[in-house]
Formats: structure tokens, sequence, C-alpha cells
């Protein structure tokens, strides 16, 4: 009776909800500014959607060595999180109000992640231990929860993540029973859109997704073939709007944002290790010879960005064909910060490093224990647990070819919890067993 109550959905849900609304013990307001538009709490999308409330339409505030502001069109960071901000923005005014309600905003996000990350379990294995399990997790994960207050993109990226693998369990299922699928691909449709819009890897992501999907689909061709259809639909047509604007501001194809090659030579340069960070433990941005070249692109208006993405490319690649053997090596470097730790980063600090072995050491248990019982599952199971693998492993490649960000961490191993649950329940039972 004990374990069902812990276990049950309420409970984890209540207790994952008040520990998230803790966190406001944490959140500094202070550094909210209207009438600088640096970055501040809401970071580089505050700066876009505190421009949009001015009216000064979707832009980016640049600042030159001599401290003056250059305002130009952008499409610099994804607009997902940017128009969430906006809008309560709009209402409230650029003001501590405004930021409570973004973080609510982020608390139930980050909740509703805990009830889908069961639904996915229960989905998975058919277990409401290993459901509970999982709810658990992410209730009380610390870095699940941190994101919360980071009030960047990692909740909704986790919470879209988990729409996306629930509702594309929910569409293979429902294929394989021959039951309507309609609302089930217009679900996928719409998390696969919102996904696209709040992280510029999405489409790359949505797209292996639906591949996946197809394949693991194909000896139901006849009936997967019109609900993926109409899921891929309603997801690029969300995307679509935005990437029209983009080509008619900047005269060229930019699907989500343009910063790609800037995060490309922040990742492969003659500075870098393998780590975003300076050895300070601050983010390294750039050289004083390219922020010079940069610069100089200010006059060019709404070309900047264009000019901008030009140089840091062009500095990223002469570097990768001067250190052929160095760059794969820096590559390596990278994979492995991001499945580890970066000792570089002051703000996870060796409690996060500590959390974050066991996170693995557990999820890895879990793997070795369905690779050895990968015959007893069905269809259904070997289709999500694919899907978990390919988002692991096209994380890795996106973190060896740019950089091993902490919040893309954090999303993996959000999406590897269903894993890490099992391999906790087994261990949890081969513990009781080996006690009696």
């Amino acid at each position: 009776m004990l374990k069902r109550l812990l276990l049950s959905a309420p409970i984890t849900l209540a207790v994952g909800l008040l520990v998230r609304i803790a966190t406001i013990a944490f959140v500094d307001f202070s550094t909210f500014n209207w009438t600088t538009p640096r970055p501040d709490l809401l970071m580089e999308y505050g700066v876009i959607a505190r421009n949009l409330a001015k009216g000064l339409g979707y832009s980016y505030t640049w600042y030159s060595s001599n401290g003056a502001a250059i305002t130009l069109p952008s499409a610099y960071m994804p607009p997902g999180l940017v128009f969430i901000e906006y809008g309560v923005i709009s209402l409230f005014g650029y003001t501590v109000s405004a930021a409570i309600v973004i973080f609510l905003l982020q608390v139930a996000m980050g909740t509703a992640c805990i009830w889908l990350a069961g639904k996915i379990a229960q989905e998975l294995f058919g277990s409401q231990t290993v459901a509970g399990t999982a709810r658990w997790i992410v209730a009380l994960y610390p870095p699940f929860v941190y994101a919360v207050m980071s009030f960047g993109i990692t909740t909704i990226v986790m919470l879209m993540s988990f729409l996306i693998l629930l509702s594309a369990l929910t569409l293979v299922r429902k294929i394989q029973e021959k039951k309507p699928t309609l609302q089930t691909s217009i679900i996928l449709g719409v998390s696969s859109g919102i996904l696209m819009l709040v992280r510029g890897e999405g489409p790359l992501i949505v797209c292996v997704t639906f591949i996946v999907l197809a394949i693991k689909l194909r000896s139901f061709f006849q009936s997967s073939r019109k609900p993926l259809t109409i899921a891929a639909i309603v997801a690029f047509a969300i995307l679509a709007p935005w990437t029209i604007r983009n080509y008619l501001v900047f005269d060229k194809f930019i699907p989500v944002s343009s910063n790609a090659s800037f995060n490309f030579w922040r990742g492969n340069n003659e500075v870098t290790n393998g780590s975003p960070l300076t050895e300070t433990g601050d983010p390294f941005w750039s050289t004083d010879e390219l922020w010079l070249r940069t610069e100089r692109q200010f006059a060019t208006g709404v070309d900047f960005e264009s000019n901008f993405s030009a140089i840091y490319r062009e500095a990223a690649f002469q570097w990768i064909e001067e250190h052929p053997v160095g760059a794969v090596t820096l590559a390596l470097k990278k994979g492995a910060v991001f499945w580890t730790f970066d000792l570089r980063d002051r703000v996870g600090g060796w409690e996060y490093l500590i959390l974050h072995s066991i996170a693995l050491v557990i999820t890895i248990y879990g793997s070795v224990r369905l690779i050895k019982r990968r015959k007893r599952f069905n269809a259904l199971t070997n289709t999500g647990l694919s899907l978990i693998v390919m988002w692991a492993a096209l994380a890795t490649v996106i973190a060896m070819v740019f950089l091993p960000l902490a919040r893309f961490q954090i999303i993996t191993m959000a999406m590897l919890v269903p894993i890490a649950a099992y391999g906790m329940t087994e261990l949890l039972d081969r513990s009781i067993r080996e006690n009696r």
C-alpha cells in the first residue's frame, strides 16, 4: 500500500511542483533592466523580447568595443521562447512580475515533464514501478529542477521532446491496433513544430525522428503513411512562417537561427580544449581579432548576421584544415565532456559531478539489462528505445561537431530517464532478492 502511494502520480507531481516553486528563493531578479538591452536573467532571448516590446521588431542589440549599442534585425536566437517572453512582457512590462510569470511557466512545464516521463515509461515497459521511478527521477534530479530557474530553453525542449516521444509511441500503438490516429498525429506534429522553433538543431532532430518511425513502421506502410505525413505537414507548417520571414528579411535560407556558424567556431578553434568555457568558468565567446573583424560589419545593417556567420565559419574551417588531427582529437574531447562533466563548470561544481556520475552509472546498467533482454520486448518498446538511442547519438554528434553545452547534456539525460528508471528498478529488485 505504501509503495503504491509513493509511486502514484499525484504524490510525485505534488512533490516535484513544490520543489520547483521553492527554487524561486535562488533566482536573482535584481538583474532586470528595461533601459539597457544587455543580456540579463532572460539572456539573449530577453534582449529580443524586450526589443519586440519596444516596437523594434525581432532584433538583437549588439555592443561595440566603445560601448555603443547597435540594434539590428535578427535571427540570432530561435523564436519560440522569445515569443513566449514577449507575450508575458507585453502584459506585465519588463518587470519582476513578468519574470515571476515566466518562472511559473517554467515550473509548469517542468512539472508536466514529470507526468510525461511516467507515461513514457509505462508505454515502454508496462510497469507501474518503472513509471513511478521515472517520475521520481524527473521530479527530484537536481539538474532537471535547476532548469526551471535558468530561464533558458532547457525545460521547454525537455517538454517537447517528451511529448514527441510519447505521441510517437502512442501513434505506433494505435497503428498496430488499427485505431484512429488523427489526434495523435496532430499532437506529434505540433510538438515537433514547437521543438523546431525553440532549438536550432530542431529540424535535424525532427527529420531523423520521422525517418526512424517510418523505418520501424515499414511493415505497416499502408496504415502508417497517412498519419506520419499529417504529423510532418503540421510540424513544418508551424516552422514555415519563421523560415519564410528569415528569407524575406535576410535573403538567405535560415530554417531557425543564424548562430550555427558562431557556435561551430566556438567548438573548433585554437583556444578551446573541448569545453565551451574559459579557465575561469566563463563562456568563451570570441577573440579580439575576430571581434574587431565582426565590429566592422555593424555598418552593413541587415546583412550583419550573415557576415558575422561567414567570419566565424571561415575561421573554423581554416583552423580545421590547418589542424586536421587536432580537430579530430578536439571532437573526441567534446564527446567525452558531453557524456561526463566539464571541470571548468563553476555552476555545477562537485555536487553535479557526483550526481551526474550516479545517473550515468544507473543509465548504463539499465542499458546493459535492456540489451540482454531485448528479445523479450515487443515492437512498440523496441521503437521507443530506438528513438531514445537515436536522440542520444544525435546529441553526441552535435556536441562533437559544435560544442558540449550543459543544457543539451541535461536534455539528453532527460530523454534517457526511462532507461535509468528501468535500471534503478532492476537494481532495487536485485538488492531485495539478495537480502532475502
